[in-house]
């Protein structure tokens, strides 16, 4: 495996058309349940081609109207998102039967290429760099979090989907949240106790089917944070009942309290984020990111140094293949 983005896999054909709306349609990046996202172009005048992101339903969705509201909730909420730490949204809009999302294209990684390769290679995020991305996550989920409406009043947006590979760092040095396909803001009707994001990753009052706010957001990224330094997931149970009964004992938090030797300031920021109680954990994402920045001596070197580790682990992809 390397740092190069996979196509899709074989059994998830591509989408027919080569063009939608105004865009071409490059190549697969990334196929989920309920879209896929392709690169594209803009072309416009002069030779000028913009290179964009685009998220298509799935055609075998498009004429269900819970599919249909689910995406278009997801455009809803993304287009009100504009921070430095966020994948922004450009437009939203449709072609026959198929609704599509154009956003920001991102060259860079997902966490979850950064610790594949990192297994690969034998080496470790530096905990200072580890520090920086979760302290620069925690932005963006900041960001998101005290997100209002046109009136001011507050949406309480919550991502509900922490996890390695709805997280990304460009070839800035610079995180992006991805993804809030399942989050959920103030006035959604949703059913009581359903129960939507990751197993392994979600908070236990998620997991529950309860009520949910930003420190759910804070556990799910912390479990993220703890399998970019272990390089383990925080839950290796693959039983969701397995993982409810761990949740529910607090184990999240020890397990976390044993990243020991130079992780030991991290594991105790992420020890408070995943606490059992919501009430335990840190009051938002802002007080997250401020303890995480405490052991970032200089985040703008930080930055760089994130750009020259993943050049390292690419270069060693390079030599592998050769």
């Amino acid at each position: 495996k390397s740092l190069t983005m996979p196509p899709v896999a074989p059994h998830e054909p591509a989408l027919a058309p080569e063009r939608i709306g105004p865009y071409r349609l490059l190549r697969p990046i990334s196929a989920g349940g309920m879209a896929r996202v392709y690169e594209g172009r803009f072309d416009s005048l002069a030779g000028v081609s913009t290179r964009v992101a685009i998220k298509v339903i799935h055609p075998d969705f498009a004429n269900e109207g819970g599919f249909q509201e689910l995406f278009i909730q997801e455009a809803r909420v993304s287009a009100r998102l504009e921070h430095l730490n966020v994948v922004r949204v450009q437009q939203f809009n449709r072609e026959g039967d198929l609704y599509y999302l154009v956003m920001e294209y991102i060259e860079g990684v997902t966490f979850r290429k950064i610790v594949t390769a990192c297994r690969k290679h034998g080496l470790r995020v530096p905990p200072g760099l580890l520090a920086e991305l979760g302290r620069q996550a925690c932005e963006g989920l900041h960001y998101a979090h005290m997100l209002a409406d046109e009136h001011g009043n507050p949406l309480r947006l919550v991502h509900r989907d922490m996890k390695p590979s709805n997280l990304m760092l460009n070839v800035q040095g610079v995180v992006k949240v991805l993804d809030f396909g399942i989050s959920y803001a103030q006035g959604h009707q949703e059913s009581r106790g359903s129960v939507k994001g990751t197993w392994g990753y979600m908070a236990p009052e998620q997991a529950e089917g309860e009520a949910v706010g930003a420190g759910a957001d804070l556990f799910g990224l912390a479990s993220v944070l703890y399998e970019v330094a272990s390089l383990d997931p925080l839950f290796v149970e693959t039983d969701n009942t397995r993982i409810r009964r761990a949740l529910a004992s607090d184990e999240a938090a020890r397990r976390a309290a044993g990243l020991g030797g130079a992780y030991a300031d991290v594991g105790s920021v992420l020890v408070r984020a995943l606490q059992r109680d919501p009430a335990a954990r840190f009051r938002s994402g802002e007080a997250m990111g401020k303890a995480l920045g405490q052991l970032v001596a200089d985040p703008m070197s930080a930055r760089d140094e994130l750009v020259r580790f993943v050049d390292e682990l690419r270069a060693r992809d390079r030599a592998g293949a050769a």
